[in-house]
């Protein structure tokens, strides 16, 4: 069990410092290596490095494990691939993403697909019950993809964890299906949806504030996101025609998650990843996810709209759940 904490803790905040030691330690002997060792296993022959490439772009992996170029904040530095350090804020107080190109090549499949699934360790804001949908096709080019990446040395930024904060237990193994859903199809946006994470910012959370509210899936308000002195709320993405998407053609759907530009051709915050995440979607894939958004169920949500973007130097710092919506 303490082996099984250390290598979940490690892919989450490798490389990162922390102001309270973890609770559990288990000793020098069983402490996850933090940089790939020269003979580390590479991935097995046969797995698709690409594809795992872009099922790590499309789930945002790249966008919250690679740092963004000083020059142009819309774009990753690819440089430092999955070399981590992006901060997210919380009740648990304030924690970096990992470096995961400094561990994951010497880590075994099954260790890097346990993390990834949130079965070792709770994961903070990185979304493993979404990913916890991965078909195991999908989910060994994604770990193959990982393996593959060259060591980044980097400076290791300082975790602040919240006085009193008790991490929630992982998630227990789950049934995992063979192979993703193909095609065009609801199917295949519903799966799309879950690993790259529209769901996660997109649906509003249940009374837990962990699990999501099923009933009102997509409607926004997933999370809030913190910019300057304003917080952007995500919104509805249900058909509903007044506060979803009811009036938005397919192309301009598609052309708003691609490219960050609303179909008036104003520009979406770049905390909507369309330019490091989605930029490069299939266009099967994209199709696929606007048949799922469609064959839901319209739900009026009552939420502020969300400003026009002005400062191409305003990333999002913190997230956070937002304040409740409106009663409709």
């Amino acid at each position: 069990m303490a082996l099984r904490l250390v290598i979940g803790l490690a892919l989450l905040g490798l490389g990162c410092k922390s102001e309270r030691a973890p609770a559990l330690d288990a000793g020098p002997a069983e402490r996850a290596p933090t940089a790939a060792a020269p003979n580390a296993v590479r991935p097995v022959p046969g797995d698709d490095v690409a594809h795992g490439r872009y099922l790590a772009t499309i789930g945002a992996c790249l966008e919250c494990h690679t740092p963004r170029l000083a020059t142009d904040p819309e774009r990753l530095d690819e440089t430092k691939l999955m070399s981590g350090g992006t901060p997210f804020g919380g009740p648990w107080g304030v924690v970096h993403t990992a470096n995961v190109s400094a561990v994951a090549a010497a880590y075994q499949p099954a260790h890097l697909e346990a993390a990834i699934r949130g079965q070792l360790s709770f994961k903070f804001q990185m979304p493993t019950d979404l990913y916890a949908a991965y078909a195991a096709d999908d989910m060994r080019d994604l770990v193959a993809f990982l393996r593959s990446l060259s060591p980044v040395d980097v400076p290791a930024p300082t975790n602040r964890l919240a006085d009193g904060y008790r991490p929630p237990l992982p998630l227990a193994p789950g049934t995992v299906r063979e192979t993703a859903p193909t095609g065009v199809s609801v199917e295949r946006g519903e799966y799309l949806v879950h690993v790259a994470i529209c769901k996660d910012c997109h649906s509003p959370r249940a009374a837990d504030g962990v699990s999501y509210d099923e009933s009102r899936r997509m409607s926004g308000g997933g999370i809030g996101l913190k910019v300057s002195n304003a917080w952007l709320v995500p919104p509805n993405l249900t058909n509903d025609p007044e506060t979803g998407l009811g009036r938005w053609t397919d192309d301009e759907i598609i052309t708003a998650f691609r490219t960050g530009k609303r179909k008036d051709g104003r520009r979406l915050h770049p905390v909507m990843p369309a330019r490091v995440a989605y930029a490069d979607m299939t266009d099967d894939d994209a199709k696929a996810i606007v048949a799922y958004l469609r064959a839901l169920p319209p739900i009026r949500a009552k939420r502020p709209p969300n400003g026009p973007y002005e400062n191409p130097g305003d990333i999002a710092c913190c997230f956070e759940p937002p304040a409740p919506e409106a009663t409709p």
